[in-house]
């Protein structure tokens, strides 16, 4: 539309819907459902994944800037780190007791030190990209229906994780969880051997090997 009309501009957002006359209750639980799956780490992870991929998109396209993109960027990655540090601090509170008993707690599966040990494996090597999320984005763009999508998603995603890739905004909370949990990693080791580089690898992959890939194939078809 604005190739058309000069300055023109719209913007859209989501909203949930229920009949009229619906319990409250009901109201209530849909609300509070909605804001648990909106705080799940694995959601704030797959937006952050559209971010790093869709935004370069506009940038192409001429309706966002580089300072705008990199203010988007900025601002996602640091809402999910501070996410991730409050989720690693509510879980390991959780699961200590407020700190009373140090992991593995009895009587618990020992998630902690599960946690603790893959931190520790992980800052021992670095991977870089997002090409599982990339593929995962690009396939479910073949479907139409909810199911198909899903199903087109789950074997790259699968495979990502199953290859050992690194995802950074899954580290922006476990590392945190092994820090607070015993793990022998340090901030310098987290950050330096782990966090950086995956970051820019996520952003590369999903900015090169998505988004770049998305624009510039479906320009050429025009």
């Amino acid at each position: 539309m604005g190739e058309f009309v000069p300055g023109y501009e719209a913007s859209g957002w989501f909203g949930v819907g229920a009949p009229r006359n619906t319990p409250a209750e009901i109201i209530d639980k849909l609300n509070k459902e909605i804001n648990a799956a909106l705080a799940d780490p694995n959601m704030k992870a797959r937006l952050a994944d559209l971010s790093f991929a869709l935004m370069p998109i506009g940038m192409y396209a001429g309706t966002i800037t580089p300072s705008e993109l990199i203010r988007n960027w900025t601002w996602t990655l640091t809402g999910n780190l501070l996410g991730g540090i409050f989720f690693a601090w509510l879980l390991w509170f959780s699961w200590t007791y407020g700190g009373s008993v140090a992991p593995p707690v009895p009587g618990q599966r020992p998630l902690l030190i599960v946690i603790a040990q893959a931190a520790e494996h992980k800052i021992e090597y670095i991977k870089y990209g997002a090409l599982g999320w990339c593929a995962a984005s690009i396939m479910s763009k073949a479907s139409r229906s909810t199911v198909g999508r899903a199903l087109l998603m789950w074997l790259p995603i699968g495979m990502f994780f199953a290859l050992g890739f690194e995802h950074t905004v899954v580290n922006m909370w476990l590392f945190p969880t092994a820090i607070l949990s015993g793990a022998h990693v340090s901030f310098y080791e987290w950050w330096v051997w782990n966090q950086i580089p995956v970051t820019i690898g996520n952003i590369l992959g999903a900015m090169v090997l998505n988004g770049t890939l998305w624009y510039y194939t479906h320009t050429l078809q025009k």
